[in-house]
């Protein structure tokens, strides 16, 4: 294609060039001189080469990569000196492995028995004891309160206040309810004896329901699980085995139908046998409603702390399983 410019076009197109060049040599002419310029005349104006200009050029651009770089390894840093990214990179090293281990089974063909098991929580049924930080910010928003508007004595919104105050306790609070009415423990006598077969424990954080199952390790608490049928669904599996461990009488309810995490695991199989056999095991959180278990001498009620420390027992920090389960465990 043939292009054709105008004597105006032209002019302007000479016109920047110049200027262009022009502002390149001042800017080398600042470098050199410690970031100083003055503003030099046309005649003062040094001549630059062509090869001269391109070499300014690039070492621009290389101290802009230079600052860019500076400023993405400040940015890893938080400002209490603190790395970023330390717990992605964390859960990234657990399950970038088994990502890549599962993966490569699936290429050698693996044959996969479905499973699904049944993470059955209780809800806590009391607030938290408060951390000690809470208790200080209370009292310090105590004492912001007391310099609002100010009230002359006698009046109805008048209250005095000092920092020699102590703040409300809970005995404090329990003075104040009607005589006739007793509040239920915070800390049970299961807690006390250690029981673990009971709801009636770790009132403040999540419960899960465990099995006591049986193998070459010796015996441990697990979550219930079960093989899926043909013709039924995870989610109708996950209720069966919850059933069949617990029995009929405890009421469940479930918030989703989709799983809350996924293991896998090989079977030991025969030298003669060409082919490798595993199962998948879909995991579903499952919310406690009411009633009880039928023996509570074969389940259990463990906090996330208890399981993860059970795992630890039995598979080992090599293991892959401890780190699933604080994973997708709540507290």
């Amino acid at each position: 294609m043939n292009m054709f410019l105008s004597s105006n076009s032209c002019s302007r197109l000479i016109r920047n060039a110049s200027v262009l060049q022009l502002n390149v040599q001042r800017r080398c002419l600042a470098k050199k001189s410690g970031g100083k310029s003055k503003k030099l005349s046309a005649d003062e104006e040094p001549a630059m080469t062509y090869v001269e200009m391109k070499a300014a050029a690039k070492e621009k651009r290389r101290q802009m990569w230079d600052d860019r770089r500076a400023n993405q390894a400040r940015r890893r840093v938080h400002r209490r000196n603190r790395k970023r990214g330390t717990k992605k990179a964390e859960f990234q090293a657990f399950f970038g492995p088994f990502e890549e281990e599962y993966d490569a089974l699936n290429r050698r063909g693996v044959q996969w028995n479905i499973r699904v098991g049944a993470v059955l929580e209780r809800l806590p049924i009391v607030t938290p004891d408060e951390p000690e930080w809470e208790l200080e910010y209370e009292k310090l928003r105590r004492y912001l309160d007391n310099w609002g508007p100010e009230f002359p004595e006698g009046n109805p919104f008048y209250e005095p206040w000092s920092e020699s105050d102590p703040n409300e306790t809970i005995e404090d609070a329990m003075k104040l309810l009607p005589k006739k009415f007793k509040p239920a423990p915070r800390e049970t006598e299961a807690d006390a004896t250690g029981n673990i077969n009971t709801l009636d424990r770790a009132l403040k954080q999540r419960v899960y329901l465990t099995v006591k199952e049986s193998d070459e390790s010796g015996d441990s608490w697990e979550f219930p699980t079960t093989d899926v049928r043909e013709g039924e669904t995870l989610l109708d599996a996950v209720t069966r085995s919850i059933k069949e461990a617990a029995g009929p009488e405890l009421e469940i309810y479930t918030l989703s139908n989709a799983p809350m995490a996924f293991d896998y695991r090989l079977l030991p199989t025969n030298k003669t046998e060409e082919t490798l056999k595993g199962e998948k095991i879909f995991y579903f959180r499952i919310t406690y409603d009411e009633g009880d278990v039928k023996d509570p001498s074969k389940c259990a009620w463990l906090t996330k702390e208890e399981i993860v420390k059970n795992a630890l027992d039995k598979y080992g920090n090599d293991s892959h399983i401890p780190k699933l389960q604080h994973y997708h465990l709540s507290t």
